[in-house]
């Protein structure tokens, strides 16, 4: 089986409705390139609880890897880091460089706003530098760093905005604890197959033959999407040759009949 892992995005706001969550399925694509199966994405609000609840569900689920999204800026309910740490039962520590790295971006980010005490943000700020001892830092894309916390699951936890998410993904990656965490990846191949003029009732119809003539077939992830097109994702892990030769005769059993 392949390195499992589950997300859980983090704010009230995301939960509910009022932000639409871009990051779970940005995550979900980028976990499958790396050929980890994902288990589940779940959204919570800011409140202890119930962030700590989400990620003890994955862990029973024996992901390997648990992503969280928010709750890292510098007020009262951004808790993230500190619920991240109490879970892996590790203590939180002030990072004095990776401090000195926020406030050399609070003094870049002053100058638009004259009329702040600078010493009163800096102050605000200094929980954005308290990481769990043994944690891997990820320098901030705005001013709020991420952690890799290894252990089993390891936690990767990262800013909510998408504009700082992102590129900081990228870096998550390359970490040593991360790699560790997803050594059991596999590799991936996805083939789409859009049909047109094919109710979804017919598609079903065609997948019922299939599944009892393809070999295989039980070991195929398929996503049926979109209109007025249908559209079916056919997934499968890249080793398991009896499933690759699968693929073609799903293609073939929707193509037109004469």
């Amino acid at each position: 089986m392949s390195a499992r892992a589950g997300i859980v995005v983090t704010g009230t706001e995301v939960l509910t409705g009022r932000v639409q969550d871009r990051n779970g399925p940005w995550i979900a694509d980028r976990l499958l390139e790396l050929g980890v199966e994902l288990a589940h994405i779940t959204i919570c609000g800011d409140r202890q609880g119930d962030i700590t609840a989400a990620m003890r569900f994955l862990a029973d689920e024996g992901v390997d890897l648990i992503v969280t999204s928010g709750g890292l800026g510098p007020t009262a309910d951004d808790m993230t880091v500190a619920v991240v740490a109490e879970f892996c039962g590790r203590e939180l520590v002030l990072d004095d460089e990776l401090e000195e790295k926020i406030a050399e971006i609070l003094k870049r980010l002053r100058g638009r706003f004259t009329d702040v005490d600078f010493d009163a943000v800096r102050a605000a700020n200094r929980k954005q530098a308290m990481v769990p001892v043994g944690a891997t830092i990820l320098d901030p894309v705005g001013t709020a760093p991420g952690v890799v916390v290894p252990g089993k699951p390891a936690v990767l936890v990262l800013p909510g905005p998408p504009r700082e998410l992102q590129p900081m993904w990228h870096t998550a990656v390359k970490t040593p604890a991360l790699q560790e965490a997803i050594a059991g990846r596999t590799e991936y191949r996805q083939d789409m197959v859009r049909m047109f003029g094919l109710p979804e009732s017919a598609l079903a119809a065609t997948l019922r033959e299939a599944e009892d003539s393809v070999d295989g077939f039980d070991r195929l992830d398929l996503e049926r999407a979109r209109e007025p097109e249908t559209e079916a994702a056919v997934r499968s892990d890249r080793d398991r040759q009896r499933v690759q030769c699968s693929r073609p005769a799903v293609r073939a059993a929707h193509r037109p009949r004469k």
